[in-house]
């Protein structure tokens, strides 16, 4: 999607059906693709904390494995389906968006988790576990 948007702005909105044809071929290719890395990096079989560092990681490496791929596949194709700008902004795009929408989602989280006294909030949230002296 976000690669189809990158072609858009590329051609100032002014698609043909050739252009849009190539760029939906493309954006099925990168949805292929990243399924199939982010498979393989365990991003989607929960492996990895939501929002971890190690969470980061793999994100970022099936990101720019997939616009790498599909830049190749585009530049090896007889005909270009999409310019050689848009896997590499859109691919950018799409990981500034990801890791956004990860972060803001752990934010919430840990906001209404620490709000509510859940112990797995901050430390000072948690009651002290001495025993009462008699």
């Amino acid at each position: 999607m976000w690669r189809t948007l990158a072609v858009g702005v590329r051609f100032d909105f002014a698609v043909t059906d050739r252009i849009m044809l190539g760029a939906l071929t493309a954006a099925l290719v990168a949805i292929s693709l990243h399924a199939v890395i982010g498979h393989t990096q365990y991003l989607y079989r929960g492996r990895h904390a939501f929002g971890s560092f190690d969470e980061v990681r793999a994100v970022s490496a099936t990101v720019l494995g997939t616009s790498a791929l599909v830049l190749g596949l585009d530049l090896a194709a007889p005909h270009r389906l999409v310019p050689a700008s848009a896997p590499v902004l859109g691919g950018l795009l799409a990981l500034v968006l990801m890791l956004g929408g990860r972060y803001a989602y752990r934010l919430v989280r840990e906001r209404t988790r620490s709000r509510s006294g859940d112990p797995a909030g901050p430390p000072e949230s948690l009651p002290s576990r001495r025993p009462a002296r008699r």
